[in-house]
């Protein structure tokens, strides 16, 4: 009775930090320079660790200037913020998407810090056999001799974790790797399996851990041993996605669940994941409410440069950037439409970082998908 008396006490401390860390965020004030135009910006953030990260490395170029200033409730006076709160370029607030709605002022973005995803077996194949791109993948696979084998075995997934998966998610995402830890790993392949792809002389080259649920098949975990963009041009990536797609396909899964996809639309995995037939599932409320304060060029660079999804409305939409949607003709925008548009949106918006919309006329088989504008107010004053 006393150990089930502290467990819930413990819960219940538990749930009881949860709450606070939800409306209780870190403030921060950051200035340096735009990582695309080298112009200076300045960053107010509202949040915790993780998404104070993501949104530093697309804002900022290295050297950047961060202090933290204190903490700020959800709810108290100064947030939501009005134009005149902060004197900073860029705004952002951490919140879930429900605590945006019910401050919302009719500026700026929501947009998820994760976003959930899948593919569906038979759209994999379907673009194994229309897709330039992954044609090329594959005939790479082929030339290089790369074989996919399945493992069970606890050695060789000790073997993955500590020599393939953590280096490369510590490589590739650096201070912002979050990689899962062992045990984690070891419950998914209690009931999953381990692809491991080889090159020709049985020398590991990557792996992909797959789990499985009654809904689906899904990846847990990905790594690929040394430089990541040699070794992708080897083909081993589209070879464990193509196993991943057998392994679906063999145990009757009509999809693969896909993971959390960050919200910015230019990310090369996501791209990578895109011309597999990827789509966006509306299940995930953490999300940053970026507003925009002034429309200076250093602003206007970040927005043309990082493309992103955000909610609106209970939908998931897309957001491009221009200067000039003027310029935009039929054959620029179809090219807009088919790099960054995906299942899942409700639209793909092409905005202007000026005042006044326009544009060519959205080509006839993009109408259903493609807009000009959109109904969030870009700046939050008058510029």
């Amino acid at each position: 009775m006393i150990l089930v008396i502290r467990e819930r006490v413990h819960s219940l401390l538990g749930d009881a930090r949860a709450s606070v860390r939800r409306w209780r965020l870190a403030r921060w004030e950051v200035s340096g320079y735009e990582r695309f135009s080298g112009l200076p910006v300045s960053l107010t953030y509202f949040g915790h660790d993780f998404g104070f990260r993501t949104i530093l490395h697309k804002v900022f170029a290295p050297g950047y200037s961060a202090t933290m200033t204190g903490r700020a409730w959800l709810g108290a006076p100064g947030l939501p913020l009005t134009p005149t709160d902060r004197a900073s370029d860029i705004v952002a607030i951490e919140l879930e998407y429900a605590q945006w709605r019910a401050r919302d002022t009719g500026a700026g973005f929501h947009i998820p810090i994760w976003t959930r995803t899948e593919i569906m077996v038979a759209d994999a194949y379907q673009q194994m056999k229309k897709s330039s791109s992954l044609k090329d993948d594959l005939r790479r696979v082929r030339k290089n001799k790369i074989i996919c084998e399945i493992s069970r075995d606890v050695a060789d997934l000790r073997v993955f974790y500590e020599g393939i998966y953590v280096p490369y998610i510590l490589a590739r995402h650096g201070n912002m790797s979050v990689p899962d830890g062992w045990d984690t790993l070891l419950r998914t392949a209690q009931g999953g399996e381990l692809i491991l792809a080889k090159d020709a002389n049985g020398k590991i080259l990557g792996g992909m851990l797959l789990g499985r649920n009654s809904k689906k098949i899904y990846a847990r975990a990905v790594g690929l041993i040394g430089n990541e963009k040699t070794v992708l041009k080897t083909g081993v990536g589209s070879a464990l996605y193509q196993a991943c797609f057998e392994r679906a396909a063999a145990h009757g899964y009509d999809r693969l669940g896909m993971g959390l996809t960050a919200p910015f639309l230019t990310d090369g995995i996501l791209q990578f994941k895109k011309k597999w037939g990827l789509r966006l599932l509306n299940e995930h409320e953490q999300g940053i409410w970026l507003q925009f304060n002034h429309a200076t060029a250093a602003v206007g660079s970040f927005l043309i440069n990082n493309p992103f999804i955000y909610r609106d409305a209970g939908k998931i939409h897309g957001a491009v950037f221009t200067e000039d949607p003027q310029a935009l003709d039929s054959e620029n925008l179809r090219k807009v439409h088919a790099l960054y548009y995906m299942p899942g949106m409700e639209s793909l918006h092409v905005c202007g970082i000026k005042a006044g919309i326009g544009g060519s006329q959205i080509p006839v088989d993009t109408t259903n998908t493609l807009v000009f504008g959109t109904s969030r107010r870009l700046y939050t004053a008058a510029n």
